[in-house]
């Protein structure tokens, strides 16, 4: 019976080592996607914004570039969802 208890809670200390092991690996992992994610989103606009700004110049500003670019914005929503509304685009 002694030895029941001892086996049974070096099990569960190993088995405890080994959730909080496995458990720091996940966790490292998911803050490591979260900052991949975070920069090259953060890049991705950039670099939208770059092109918007070259390929329209000066027009952004005026009533035909305002209309052209709430079309882009109404397209991109449709196409990939929500964080590309006029305001996002217009930033």
């Amino acid at each position: 019976m002694a030895n029941e208890i001892v086996e049974t809670k070096a099990i569960e200390q190993v088995s405890d080592s080994l959730y909080k092991g496995v458990s720091d690996i996940i966790d490292n992992a998911r803050q490591e996607v979260v900052v991949y994610v975070n920069k090259h989103s953060d890049l991705m606009f950039w670099h939208i914004g770059h092109y918007i700004n070259e390929d329209m110049g000066y027009k952004q500003y005026s009533a035909y570039g305002s209309k052209i670019l709430a079309t882009l914005s109404q397209r991109l929503t449709a196409r990939y969802g929500k964080g590309y509304t006029y305001t996002a685009v217009t930033r």
